[in-house]
């Protein structure tokens, strides 16, 4: 594991650019990295990575959980302590929701098709600061940096710090982000999907207001929203959401997959989210209702920014027509 990242060799990399190697084994490697670690691990980290808070990981055997050995155990994070950390006053969950929140999935990931589980462990500081943001497992950069970049994003004086009796004190957490793409349509084409898993593409298409899929598409053009703030940021450019239309209509699991800031995300997922109650016709397949799920591409351009609309990307394949928001940003010079 090179900061994060399972990597087959360790060749390529420069001698001179490395901070630290620590060897997990037995229980250790298993306990953190599952099956893929019960040959043990090698975790490389380079002087440019995010530095871990400790040494080497440990597997306890009396309680089954992993601690991490440091050098000095003087000042050691807890993992449990008497009073837990808080977010804006609730608990972890309420810190998993920001993150979900605030999490977006890279570009380049979702142009190589790149998905799967990222573990990153942090420190809560006395503070209330988050420190020592340690991606423990990633399959690729690209995700790692992101589920990084947005745990270190986390508002200042957000967390209310551990106390362990009566005593503020470090505490660990370790977090696991998922990031999955959409099903294939040639996937979707091929079979029906497995369990409960959304079509693309069914005999009988869901339908908006009894109309085609063009209508909602006609819809969202009609209610969306050029953010005042991105226009006066000049801020511009693709958002990639998906959702789907469920068994009983309703419009569920909206996901932004791209956007070029979190403003024009916000708007998308919002006039999605704001369709009808009752407007959608679930799809059918074999006469039975199925869940179906839509790619949208919405563009937002600003008028006087000097780009042009034939330069716009093309849309990802099996999507809907795209929606273009035209707003008036500052003239070019």
């Amino acid at each position: 594991m090179v900061d994060g990242v399972e990597r087959t060799s360790i060749d390529e990399i420069d001698p001179n650019t490395i901070e630290r190697i620590s060897v997990l084994k037995n229980q250790s490697s298993t306990a953190v990295y599952g099956s893929r670690g019960k040959n043990g691990v090698i975790v490389v980290t380079t002087k440019g990575a995010a530095k871990p808070a400790a040494d080497e990981a440990v597997f306890d055997e009396k309680t089954g959980s992993v601690e991490i050995a440091s050098a000095s155990t003087e000042d050691m994070p807890f993992l449990i302590v008497e009073k837990m950390p808080s977010f804006r006053g609730g608990d972890l969950n309420d810190f998993r929701a920001w993150v979900q929140e605030h999490l977006q999935y890279p570009a380049e990931a979702v142009e190589r098709n790149i998905q799967g589980r990222v573990v990153v462990t942090f420190t809560i500081e006395k503070e209330g600061s988050a420190s020592n943001i340690l991606v423990l497992q990633s399959p690729d950069k690209l995700l790692a940096d992101e589920a990084r970049r947005v745990i270190a994003s986390s508002p200042a004086g957000a967390w209310t710090p551990g106390e362990q009796r009566g005593e503020k004190v470090r505490v660990k957490y370790t977090l696991p982000v998922d990031f999955r793409l959409p099903q294939t349509e040639s996937a979707t084409v091929q079979g029906a999907p497995d369990g409960n898993e959304p079509f693309l593409v069914t005999e009988k298409m869901p339908s908006f207001r009894s109309g085609e899929i063009k209508d909602f598409r006609n819809w969202i053009q009609m209610h969306i929203q050029y953010p005042a703030e991105a226009m006066k940021n000049n801020i511009q450019g693709r958002v990639i959401v998906s959702f789907i239309v469920e068994k009983d209509g309703s419009v569920s699991n909206i996901l932004v997959l791209q956007s070029p800031d979190k403003l024009l995300a916000d708007e998308a997922r919002r006039v999605i989210a704001s369709s009808p109650a009752g407007a959608w016709t679930p799809g059918e397949q074999r006469g039975e209702k199925v869940r179906v799920k839509y790619t949208l591409p919405v563009d937002f351009y600003l008028q006087g920014s000097g780009d042009k609309l034939s330069e716009r990307p093309e849309k990802p394949q099996g999507s809907l027509d795209g929606i273009l928001v035209v707003g008036y940003g500052a003239t070019s010079k």
